[in-house]
Parts: structure tokens; C-alpha cells; sequence
């Protein structure tokens, strides 16, 4: 693999990983919206810490 193909994979690989935490940011945020869950199930169900859940939620009110 040269150079260039590295890099291209490299992008590829950051953009796959970018887009799959927007994604995962966007279950949680419509689990919060939702309020049937507790924070806990929805950390569980999304591997979000339970800190980060509770800044997500504050940032939707």
C-alpha cells in the first residue's frame, strides 16, 4: 500500500468512527427525549458514560 492509499484508508476509518458516534450521540439524545429509560439502561445500551449522558441531558432542556 503507497503512501496515498494509506492515507485515504486512514480518512476513511476516522470518518466511519466519526459517524458512528454522531450516531450513537443521537440514540441517546432521543432516548432522553423519550424519558422511559433511566440514564443507566440508556449508558448500557450505548456505552455512554453516565457523565455523559447527564451533559447531553442537561444540554436538551
Amino acid at each position: 500500500m503507497d503512501a496515498l492509499e494509506s492515507w485515504r484508508h486512514r480518512l476513511k476509518a476516522e470518518g466511519a468512527a466519526k459517524g458512528k458516534a454522531e450516531s450513537v450521540l443521537n440514540v441517546a439524545k432521543s432516548l432522553l427525549k423519550m424519558g422511559l429509560f433511566p440514564l443507566e439502561n440508556i449508558a448500557e445500551a450505548t456505552n455512554l458514560s453516565l457523565g455523559k449522558l447527564k451533559e447531553l441531558q442537561a444540554s436538551l432542556q
